[in-house]
């Protein structure tokens, strides 16, 4: 192998790699993306609902250079919790008034476009206390 050909080599070899690297270095952007957004809901969220009381999670289907083609956000929102006169707590379903707001809030908060194809669910659930498990 002529040193020519070998430094030909090398750099296909170079060129091959980066080329390789470059989708993953965009599958970081967009993990790291998602994982921001989830907790900046999370936090926009808890300020409202309480710390403990709301998981997000936000999902984007970017284009091949990182461009979000569109955002789907899954939240789930624990029940109102209240303790009672009697010093029990109350569990109840939020209101669909409440969800509506807090839907409309998700939106605010990671710019929701429907043109765009983006999808919020706010649900509302029960979170299992470690009372309830043991």
């Amino acid at each position: 192998m002529t040193e020519i050909t070998r430094k030909f080599a090398v750099l296909v070899c170079v060129m091959m790699l980066a080329a390789c690297a470059a989708p993953a270095s965009l599958l970081d952007q967009r993990r790291e993306f998602e994982q921001r957004k989830s907790e900046e809901v999370e936090r926009l969220l808890a300020s409202v609902v309480g710390e403990k009381a709301v998981r997000a999670q936000v999902s984007a289907e970017t284009t091949a250079d990182g461009i979000v083609k569109s955002l789907s956000v899954a939240v789930l929102v624990d029940y109102l919790r209240e303790r009672g006169m009697d010093g029990e707590e109350d569990v109840s379903p939020r209101s669909f008034e409440e969800l509506e707001s807090l839907t409309f809030l998700v939106q605010s908060a990671v710019g929701f476009d429907a043109e765009r194809g983006d999808n919020v669910e706010v649900m509302n659930v029960r979170f299992i206390d470690q009372i309830d498990v043991q």
